[in-house]
């Protein structure tokens, strides 16, 4: 993909009403066939909008490519222009100034059967995918057996309202209630690990705690450790956690573990990381809730990894929205506490 195409990340949704070159772009080559939803969907589309394959088969969009004019497809033949008017009502907005903006990879895991230990969930895990062929796996499936994005916006009142500025090694202290629910119900979510995956209702946030400890200080640098766990959702109730199309509502209970550095004189974030390592359970369905094909019986292991991002990250850990979604970004995501 990264070979012979450039990937792009389109909400259609917000997308379809954009007035600007890029709406005008995106109805002209799709018309009225833009869906609702945009998870799990791809179109190959030439840069001068003629619409190649839609599905998920690069390999059939290339050949497609292939057979257009040579002087259609020649590095250069298709001049974009800069895009110099944007729909500001409709367009992504940019993190908050002095925001802490962490990148999150979120992993389905399996216990190995033969000693327990914690490993990458594979194919053969999920009992509706152990008789396809490997091929048909890659084709349809593969996405959800990779890290899966998503991006937390800290504004700079809730980050350093996780910092005691006057703090000595050793102090310890109780990170604010706000913080914790904006990472817990925003995006500790099981169902972003394969589609959009609505976010957690306050109600939804059974337990919640972080603790927050001074380790050192180093002039103006602190060095914090974070420790704390979060209960989402549904209590595990092993009869009722069957599948597929089991009664039980998903749930997620997991650890939280991770470091932080912050320069008070600079009054910025050094690094950060977290990580959520726990078990998810229930009724993992599509939009429809229907059950899916990696629905699992049980209690299933489930991993959330923050890193922080910064002007020197990788151009993949840099310009994507929380959740994916510029409309609950412009809504609730930033509203006040």
């Amino acid at each position: 993909m990264a070979d012979e195409f450039i990937p792009v990340t389109v909400e259609n949704s917000v997308a379809r009403h954009r007035q600007d070159a890029e709406g005008e772009f995106i109805r002209a080559t799709l018309g009225d066939d833009l869906f609702i939803t945009s998870t799990g969907y791809m179109e190959a589309i030439t840069a001068d909008g003629e619409r190649l394959y839609s599905g998920r088969n690069p390999e059939r969009a290339l050949e497609v490519f292939r057979e257009l004019a040579e002087e259609r497809r020649r590095p250069g033949a298709i001049e974009v222009p800069e895009l110099s008017e944007v729909d500001q009502e409709h367009s992504p907005p940019s993190p908050p100034d002095d925001a802490l903006v962490a990148r999150i990879n979120g992993r389905m895991l399996s216990r190995d059967p033969a000693d327990g230990r914690v490993r990458l969930a594979r194919a053969g895990d999920f009992e509706a995918l152990r008789e396809l062929e490997p091929d048909k796996i890659l084709l349809l499936h593969a996405h959800l057996f990779e890290a899966q994005p998503d991006f937390l916006w800290l504004p700079a009142v809730e980050w350093r309202a996780l910092v005691k500025s006057d703090a000595a090694a050793g102090d310890e202290w109780t990170a604010p209630d706000r913080v914790l629910e904006r990472i817990a119900c925003y995006h500790l979510i099981p169902g972003r690990i394969w589609a959009e995956g609505g976010e957690w209702r306050p109600a939804d946030l059974r337990r919640a705690t972080l603790r927050v400890r001074c380790e050192r200080v180093e002039g103006d640098r602190l060095h914090l450790r974070l420790d704390g766990e979060v209960a989402l959702g549904s209590e595990y109730d092993a009869s009722l956690a069957t599948s597929p199309n089991g009664p039980l509502g998903r749930g997620y209970e997991a650890r939280l573990s991770g470091v932080m550095v912050v320069d008070r004189g600079r009054q910025s974030v050094e690094r950060f990381e977290l990580l959520a390592l726990g078990d998810s359970w229930g009724r993992m369905g599509d939009a429809n809730n229907r059950s899916i094909v990696i629905e699992r019986p049980g209690r299933w292991p489930l991993a959330f990894e923050f890193h922080l991002v910064t002007e020197d990250s990788p151009a993949m850990d840099r310009g994507l929205l929380p959740m994916g979604r510029n409309s609950k970004v412009r809504g609730f995501y930033l509203s006040p506490p």
